[in-house]
């Protein structure tokens, strides 16, 4: 399967994820569709997707950004944005398959939160010991698709 075939099943999975969490989605789809916007949901371009991660071992950007580097992407400007205590980048796609959005990918700097908050998430994602991206088949759209719409560690409580 080539890289494009791999990008465009990982991109349909997330809009498909997305309309099942938000069903306005589907509505205003449909919506668009009857007025004559566009003729089918594949219509729809993306301008860009956000993806936010842990700054903790083995997790954050330099974790995900290698299932977009190996599809194509290109890793561009850097972005600090201190009072919300996060580093960024975006990625531009690659020229195939065409209309792909640009990509987000966002890193919470977990050692500047407060220390409570720092040892609820400390406590969630110590059980992660290995970058699991270096376990996942960069080259099978289902796998990175299912990898994306997992949780990595237990949700937490309120206790």
């Amino acid at each position: 399967m080539t890289k494009s075939n791999v990008l465009s099943i990982v991109l349909a999975g997330l809009m498909d994820k997305y309309s099942q969490r938000v069903p306005a989605v589907t509505t205003i789809i449909n919506q668009m569709i009857s007025h004559n916007i566009i003729q089918n949901k594949a219509d729809i371009i993306n301008d860009h997707i956000a993806f936010r991660t842990m700054g903790v071992p083995h997790l954050g950007i330099q974790s995900l950004e290698k299932i977009f580097l190996h599809l194509g992407y290109t890793k561009r400007d850097y972005y600090h944005f201190p009072g919300k205590k996060l580093n960024a980048y975006w990625y531009s796609p690659p020229l195939k398959p065409t209309n792909c959005p640009r990509i987000f990918i966002s890193e919470l700097r977990v050692d500047e939160l407060s220390q409570p908050i720092k040892k609820i998430i400390k406590k969630y994602t110590k059980t992660i010991k290995k970058d699991p991206i270096d376990d996942l088949n960069l080259s099978d759209g289902q796998a990175i698709d299912h990898f994306l719409h997992q949780s990595l560690w237990d949700t937490p409580t309120w206790e």
